[in-house]
C-alpha cells in the first residue's frame, strides 16, 4: 500500500472519530438531560481513551510484527461498536427507566425524542 493511501486512510478515521464523536454526545445528551454534562463526558472518555491507548501501543509496537495490521482490527472493532451501539443504548435506557419508574413506563428517552415514527426507529424495545 502506499504512502498517499495510509494518510487518505487515516484521515477518514479522524473524521470517523469525530462523527462518532458527535454522535455519541447527542445520545448522551439524552440519557444525561443536558449538552454540557454530555459532550464534557464525551471528551474525558475519547481523550482518555487515545492516551491510554497510545501508551499501551507505544509499549507494545515495537515487538509487534505487524502494527498496522493491528491498528485495523482495533478500528474494525470500533466500527463494529458503532453498528450496535444505538441497540445497546435503547436497551440500556429503557433498563434503567424500569429500574428507577417501574414496568409501566419503560419507554426509553431516545424513543419519546423520536416522535415522528414512534414504533420504527427502536430495533430493542420493552413494553411497547
Amino acid at each position: 500500500m502506499t504512502r498517499g493511501a495510509l494518510y487518505l486512510l487515516f484521515t477518514a478515521s479522524g473524521f470517523a472519530g469525530l462523527i462518532y464523536e458527535s454522535i455519541w454526545t447527542n445520545y448522551l445528551k439524552l440519557f444525561l438531560g443536558h449538552a454540557a454534562y454530555a459532550q464534557s463526558l464525551v471528551l474525558v472518555v475519547f481523550m482518555g481513551g487515545m492516551a491510554a491507548g497510545a501508551a499501551w501501543c507505544g509499549k507494545r509496537s515495537v515487538r509487534m510484527a505487524n502494527p498496522l495490521m493491528a491498528y485495523a482490527a482495533v478500528e474494525a472493532l470500533v466500527g463494529l461498536a458503532a453498528l450496535v451501539f444505538h441497540a445497546v443504548f435503547v436497551a440500556l435506557t429503557d433498563f434503567s427507566r424500569l429500574a428507577t419508574n417501574g414496568w409501566r413506563s419503560a419507554r426509553s428517552s431516545a424513543c419519546r425524542a423520536c416522535s415522528s415514527c414512534r414504533s420504527r426507529c427502536c430495533s430493542v424495545r420493552l413494553f411497547h
